[in-house]
């Protein structure tokens, strides 16, 4: 769980690197 809400905070700063 804590693995998965990891990830998704990563995916969250890729996305506003991305912009």
């Amino acid at each position: 769980m804590k693995y998965n809400i990891g990830n998704f905070i990563s995916c969250c700063c890729a996305t506003l690197l991305l912009f």
